[in-house]
């Protein structure tokens, strides 16, 4: 590939839509070409797919990239990439890319990956040594990889020299592959690897000893320095060629909370690729804004996300329902200090980062080591946000009180606090090398173990989902919409992605517990009693089933078994990735077999299921509806065109039947499929009409179920909310909105309305959403 970059030519148009696809060994380009007809008619302007470059053989995800200088061959390579550009454009649709700038993956054998093949060959001499983020003083000058199961001394037995033509000799350990230099190969294995630019350790002392950032705390994604031209330019070349062909018009950056100097890296993505549609997965907390120097569209849509997932969820209930968890699952602990611990634990797979990051600190600041390393401890707990930013005030206000937290803890790090904080504020590297590590903290301590560990209430354990605040208002609803058509009209939007803890239907269903407390209350502790007589070892797992069951059923043996030993797992109490409790686990397996062999149990799962489903599919309407007009561009995650029951990874990355998602938008009967359709052609059509962001109140005995709003152009959007607990008070009764002037009709039940007040019950009929648009508009 060639390309000739022209920072003045501004490339793409502005997406009305996305469809995000991903991308498998057996479903690659040509796949994605075949269904062009279908993107159009659904009514998506671009498809969104996941990263496309060369990646570990076989990864269903494509998160792992191997080589960034070539499109991946499973998928199909360059020519199945330019032909499918070239269907979905003969059908009016787009391209966006996600990309992964920061990191790349070790591969097993390691010489997968040509770049970090020759690191381990030539170490800080190999012309890619500059590609990572690798701290050679730290070993050596050596980079320590922990991948050994045990001592070295241990695994000798385990080494083998093995020689190919392309790759030359190697040491073979298991499946992995480590390059020997030469005069090497003929020594015995302990004296060789003495003698190499790479030391292996047991992975056990990973967290201390390891010498390269990665992504998050996975040891087989090492971070890659794009803070480097020279290194940015190798890294991007396809995808600034793909850029200025224009064969892509809009691109997704991955975990920009990862790189060094994340606006600067923006202002030259910007820059050389003229791409002007430019989201990235910028997970923002409570009242957080995207830093206002990053010339972006704005977020991946986790934030509205939230927000959305908040409507959704009684806040009365949903205390009830922790008082029903904390009896059953004895968690007594409120959800603040479960994140707070959950972070504590997270520390100890960084432990290495901070030793390295405090010596660092202290140096710079002139305090102690010690002093240093316990002010990040203490930051890292208290910081309420992934990453603090100078041009963002919410998150630098944070980082300050977490500073005073700290100090008031240690006053004798008053200094080196103020200097960390000026630090982040300079965008100085050790600032940097925080927020980094920071992001990485608040990642795997809440995403990835509180959200295991707190399961009161699965729906609101998502990612994006702030645990200070579930649910949200009608108000502050509003009032966030008001702020995203302000400043970031052309953000993301979404409810499901392929990180999603599951999908957006499950937890449509599961938001109904919060109205339905007391049933809740009763049916989880029969189930959980019938459990204890099932085998289950533990309040948490029988609470954790019961839950899952209810909220993705109907759900088999297998996908239930993959999903409850992730969830554990990832919880770290009775089992974990690290160390593996077999003996819980099989506990747990045998419980499962024989939940899944009991009709009593399944038929309570089912009767339950049934009370819930009209309230459940009620919100699943609802909350598409808002997404797909609200501000912003939405985006709509494979399969989620139809009900959506889906876990989280690998289950929610399964195949999509396209076949089915084709019959149901010709049949044109689903209610969602309608819904979803309805609103995404006539985003296409009119892109006009979806500007400008107008609420409209409710007034009456049932005002506070209702979300209606009215767009610039001619669109009225008329939701319900928390309708189990709207028709136990008697519904609508004398609840009224006034629908701006005009001729109007539903195009969901083809309706005709006037403008004026209308009774919200006579509006809506038995339908929860209403999408009022012009009369003399024909909707499909």
């Amino acid at each position: 590939m060639s390309s000739n970059a022209d920072s003045t030519r501004r490339r793409g148009r502005t997406p009305t839509a996305t469809y995000r696809i991903q991308l498998r060994p057996d479903f690659g380009f040509a796949d994605v070409a075949a269904l062009a007809s279908y993107f159009a008619d659904l009514g998506v302007s671009h498809v969104y797919l996941s990263p496309v470059l060369e990646a570990v053989p076989g990864s269903t995800h494509g998160y792992d990239v191997i080589d960034p200088t070539r499109l991946r061959q499973e998928f199909g390579g360059e020519a199945a990439f330019t032909a499918m550009r070239e269907a979905l454009a003969a059908a009016g649709v787009g391209i966006v890319v996600d990309i992964v700038p920061n990191h790349l993956a070790i591969p097993v054998p390691e010489w997968q990956n040509p770049a970090f093949w020759s690191v381990l060959r030539e170490g800080r001499h190999s012309p890619f040594a500059a590609w990572f983020d690798i701290d050679w003083d730290a070993g050596d000058g050596r980079i320590v990889l922990p991948f050994l199961d045990g001592p070295l001394t241990e695994n000798l037995g385990h080494f083998s020299v093995v020689t190919d033509d392309e790759h030359g000799a190697m040491l073979a350990y298991y499946d992995h592959r480590f390059p020997l230099a030469a005069g090497t190969e003929q020594l015995p294995v302990a004296e060789a690897l003495d003698r190499q630019h790479y030391r292996l350790i047991d992975w056990r002392a990973g967290p201390q000893e390891r010498n390269y950032r990665r992504f998050v705390d996975i040891d087989q994604l090492i971070a890659v320095r794009v803070d480097d031209p020279t290194v940015w330019d190798a890294t991007h070349a396809v995808i600034v060629d793909l850029a200025c062909r224009e064969l892509i018009d809009g691109l997704r950056i991955d975990h920009i909370d990862g790189l060094h100097d994340p606006a600067g890296y923006l202002r030259r993505l910007q820059n050389v690729t003229g791409v002007d549609w430019v989201v990235a997965e910028k997970i923002l907390t409570l009242n957080e804004e995207l830093p206002a120097d990053w010339p972006i569209a704005g977020t991946t849509g986790y934030d509205a996300l939230a927000v959305l997932n908040g409507l959704l969820i009684d806040p009365d209930g949903y205390r009830r329902i922790r008082r029903c968890y904390a009896d059953l699952a004895h968690m007594t602990a409120e959800r603040t200090e479960v994140v707070t611990e959950s972070k504590r634990a997270a520390l100890a797979a960084f432990a290495g980062d901070i030793e390295r990051l405090a010596d660092a600190l202290s140096g710079e600041a002139g305090c102690a080591p010690a002093v240093a390393r316990d002010l990040l401890h203490r930051i890292l707990l208290d910081l309420p946000v992934y990453r603090p930013y100078p041009s963002d005030p919410t998150s630098m206000t944070a980082l300050h009180a977490a500073v005073r937290q700290a100090v008031g803890a240690h006053a004798d790090a008053a200094d080196c606090a103020r200097f960390l904080a000026a630090a982040v504020r300079d965008g100085r590297p050790v600032g940097a090398r925080f927020g980094q590590l920071a992001a990485g903290v608040y990642a795997k301590g809440v995403e990835d173990t509180a959200f295991y560990r707190d399961i009161a209430l699965l729906a609101v354990n998502e990612v994006g989902c702030d645990p200070r605040r579930p649910s949200c208002s009608v108000a502050e609803f509003h009032d966030f919409m008001a702020r995203l058509e302000a400043h970031h009209p052309t953000t993301m939007t979404t409810l499901s992605t392929h990180d999603t803890k599951r999908s957006e239907d499950v937890r449509a269903r599961l938001a109904v517990l919060s109205e339905l407390p007391e049933e809740w209350d009763t049916c989880v502790r029969r189930l959980s009693t019938l459990s204890t007589a099932l085998g289950c070892p533990d309040e948490h797992a029988a609470y954790l089933v019961v839950q899952t069951l209810v909220g993705a059923w109907p759900l088999d043996l297998r996908r239930t078994a993959t999903y409850v030993r992730k969830a554990l797992r990832e919880a770290k109490r009775a089992t974990s990735w690290q160390h593996p409790n077999a003996r819980y686990e099989s506990a747990v397996a045998s419980y499962l077999d024989a939940v899944f062999a009991s009709a009593d149990f399944l038929g309570r799962i089912e009767e339950f299921v049934n009370r819930l489903a009209p309230y459940g599919r009620a919100n699943s309407l609802s909350q598409k509806l808002l997404q797909l007009t609200m501000p912003g561009v939405p985006d709509v995650y494979q399969g989620c065109e139809r009900t959506s029951l889906r876990l989280v990874d690998p289950d929610n990355r399964a195949p999509v039947d396209f076949a089915a998602c084709r019959a149901a938008l010709d049949e044109f009967l689903d209610p969602k499929v309608r819904l979803t359709a309805t609103v995404l052609r006539l985003r296409r059509r009119h892109p006009e009409w979806f500007t400008g962001y107008h609420p409209l109140v409710a007034d009456g005995p049932a005002a506070d179920h209702l979300v209606a709003f009215h767009r610039d152009g001619p669109v009225v959007t008329v939701a319900g909310r928390l309708t189990a607990r709207l028709r136990a008070a008697g519904g609508w009764r004398e609840t009224t909105v006034h629908i701006p002037a005009g001729t109007w009709v539903d195009a969901l039940s083809g309706r005709e309305c006037d403008g004026g007040e209308h009774a919200v019950g006579s509006l809506l009929g038995a339908a929860p959403v209403a999408l009022l648009v012009p009369a003399v508009e024909v909707t499909a």
